[in-house]
């Protein structure tokens, strides 16, 4: 599944849309007009996060809000999970703020994505082995080699 980046501005999103910490004046490391490759999306308390491939190659969690809005099939590989969050709301949200989740079979493993972000070398190989699958599959596709 790609998506195109139509910007990557925290202010360019609502302030409801931003995530809590997340500063009015940050940018996130994508290229607006580029298509990523989403390799999971996670609902963390009240927004939607898509997982993809930062610029400088890293893990990204970027706000749904900095893609172009378009109808996608989701790919037939992935999984889903509903996170302890979706039994919660106010402060005990902020507490336990994993909503759901859903992408390559491993990312809905309660532990994985966090592994992922503090830098786990077994979940970044994952990571990048599922996004270049993603990238050969759609060169395979193209007929391009």
């Amino acid at each position: 599944m790609k998506l195109r980046c139509v910007s990557n501005r925290a202010s360019d999103l609502g302030e409801s849309q931003r995530g809590r910490g997340t500063q009015s004046n940050g940018v996130y490391d994508i290229t607006v007009g580029k298509s990523y490759h989403v390799a999971g999306m996670v609902l963390w308390e009240t927004m939607l996060w898509l997982l993809v491939r930062s610029d400088d190659g890293s893990p990204l969690n970027a706000p749904a809000g900095l893609f172009e809005r378009a109808p996608v099939r989701l790919p037939p590989e992935w999984h889903f999970t509903v996170g302890p969050g979706a039994r919660l709301s106010g402060s005990a949200l902020w507490a336990d703020p994993d909503v759901a989740t859903w992408g390559y079979p491993e990312l809905v493993d309660s532990e994985f994505l966090e592994r992922l972000f503090d830098g786990g070398p077994d979940e970044l190989e994952t990571f990048s082995r599922y996004l270049d699958d993603q990238t050969d599959d759609e060169k395979s596709d193209s007929g391009m080699v």
